[in-house]
């Protein structure tokens, strides 16, 4: 399994820049292999699908950059 994790922050404040590039990548990624986010109970948004026969996990955090990793954390859990 692997873990693809896009950061970024929550807000349409933050919409299309910067500071948002992992979501955006993790969105047209989902997009391209036909897949939806959906919500955690632990802090981020996740979608899962295979690539080459290899499985994976989309994570997307629902914090801040700057606290991003405790979503990481949970999503290794």
């Amino acid at each position: 399994m692997r873990v693809i994790l896009g950061i970024g922050n929550p807000g349409s404040r933050y919409n299309y820049t910067r500071h948002n590039i992992g979501f955006m990548l993790l969105d047209y990624f989902a997009a391209k292999h036909n897949i939806s986010f959906n919500t955690s109970e632990k802090e981020y948004e996740y979608a899962s699908g295979s690539y080459n026969d290899i499985p994976f996990i989309l994570v997307r955090p629902s914090t801040y950059v700057n606290l991003s990793g405790t979503a990481a954390l949970k999503a290794i859990e």
